[in-house]
């Protein structure tokens, strides 16, 4: 049996956004607090070269950026879940 004194098992979101897990109210993305940012996938076009980049990049298509990440609801156990995208060429 487990007894919740102490919430110590909250995410990192839920704790700095008052973050609803189950509804998704409150939560943002990135989080406040140091760092402020979450790094996401571009596909860039570099001398005629296609590329994946990883972290903030914004020198091709962003997908949107940080609404990569998705969403918090009630279907996503309280992580951040979005749709998988397509592939495009670059």
């Amino acid at each position: 049996m487990r007894a919740d004194l102490c919430k110590s098992d909250a995410s990192a979101t839920e704790f700095n956004t008052n973050c609803d897990l189950n509804s998704g109210s409150g939560c943002v993305l990135p989080p406040k607090g140091p760092g402020n940012f979450y790094p996401y996938f571009t596909q860039a076009n570099v001398g005629g070269v296609c590329f994946w980049e990883f972290g903030n990049m914004r020198n091709g298509n962003t997908f949107g950026g940080d609404a990569q990440y998705g969403a918090v609801g009630p279907t996503t156990l309280g992580a951040f879940a979005g749709p998988i995208r397509s592939n495009p060429n670059c």
